[in-house]
């Protein structure tokens, strides 16, 4: 199941781990978390970004055969 994993230090600053995303939908739907934290008042800034295996695995898989 996808999620998003938030973690806050002493001092404020957040870390954003999304889980279960295949693809670049971890993308799409950490845009979509921003906007909702915007929208509550929250000011995000991405200082950083890691992406994970998970993000270079195709949100289909494809057989080829050979000939």
């Amino acid at each position: 199941m996808p999620a998003f994993e938030i973690l806050i230090d002493e001092e404020g600053k957040a870390t954003v781990r999304a889980t279960g995303f295949k693809g670049k939908t971890c993308l799409q739907e950490a845009e979509k978390l921003n906007r909702l934290l915007a929208a509550a008042g929250l000011d995000i800034k991405t200082e950083s970004l890691q992406l994970t295996e998970e993000a270079h695995t195709h949100t289909s898989t494809s057989q080829q055969t050979g000939a």
